[in-house]
C-alpha cells in the first residue's frame, strides 16, 4: 500500500507541483515572512504573530489539501475559492491538529516508538475533516480504525521524511549562523519556502493517495 502511493505520488507530484504552488503561493509568502521576523519582534507582537501564524499555517494546509484533491478528482476551482473556503475550516482543523497534537507529544515523550505509531493511527483525521466532511471527534476517531500494522509502517514513514528533511536544512543553516548566532530572515524566509515545495506539497501528495487506496480496500 506505501509503496504503490509513494509511485503514484512521485508521478504527481512532478506532473502538478507549479499548479499546486501557484495557487497557495500567496499564503506561503505570507506564512514564510511572518516566520521570518518573529525573532526580530517585541515579546508582546511575537506572541500576536505566534497565534496568527497559526491560524495562517492552518489555513494554509486547507488550501494544500483542497487543491490536490480537487486535482485528483480532476476537478478545478479558482484560486479564491480556496483562500475563502478554507476559512471555515481553520477552527474544526485546528481543533484535530491541537488533539492530535497533544497525544503525539505524550507519544513521542515515551521514548518515541509510541508517538510513531500514534502518528501512523491519526496521521488520517485531517483528511476526514476536510474531504469526508466529518466531525471533529468523529474524524479522529475513523484514523483510530487503521489497523496496526498499517499504522506502524505509516508512522515509520511519515517519521523519517521528516527527519531527512529536518536534519538537511538544520546542517544547511548552520552553515549560514552570523555573527550573532542567528539566521538571517532572509535565510529562514528561504527555508519556509523550501520546506513547503519539497515536504509538505510532497508529504500531502502522498498522504491524500494514501488514504484515497486505504479506503477503496
Amino acid at each position: 500500500m506505501i509503496l504503490q502511493a509513494i509511485k503514484i505520488s512521485n508521478q504527481f507530484y512532478l506532473n502538478n507541483f507549479l499548479r499546486i504552488f501557484q495557487t497557495c503561493i500567496l499564503s506561503v509568502i505570507l506564512v514564510s515572512a511572518l516566520s521570518a521576523n518573529s525573532p526580530y519582534l517585541s515579546s508582546s507582537s511575537s506572541i500576536v504573530s505566534v497565534i496568527v501564524s497559526t491560524f495562517l499555517q492552518v489555513h494554509l494546509t486547507c488550501m494544500l489539501m483542497m487543491v490536490t484533491a480537487d486535482i485528483i478528482n480532476n476537478s478545478q476551482q479558482s484560486a479564491i475559492n480556496y483562500y475563502f473556503k478554507s476559512v471555515f475550516y481553520i477552527v474544526p482543523l485546528l481543533l484535530v491538529g491541537l488533539i492530535v497534537g497533544f497525544v503525539l507529544i505524550l507519544g513521542f515523550a515515551a521514548f518515541i516508538l509510541p508517538g510513531i505509531f500514534l502518528l501512523g493511527k491519526l496521521i488520517f483525521a485531517q483528511y476526514f475533516l476536510l474531504l469526508r466532511g466529518k466531525g471533529v471527534l468523529e474524524s479522529i476517531e475513523l484514523s483510530w480504525q487503521i489497523a496496526s500494522e498499517k499504522a506502524w509502517n505509516l508512522g515509520l514513514v511519515i517519521f523519517g521524511m521528516v527527519l531527512v528533511w529536518g536534519l538537511f536544512i538544520s546542517s544547511i543553516s548552520s552553515l549560514l549562523i552570523n555573527d550573532s548566532n542567528a539566521l538571517e530572515p532572509g535565510l529562514i524566509f528561504f527555508t519556509s519556502v523550501s520546506s513547503f515545495i519539497v515536504l509538505n506539497i510532497y508529504l500531502n501528495t502522498f498522504l491524500i493517495h494514501l488514504f484515497i487506496i486505504e479506503e477503496n480496500q
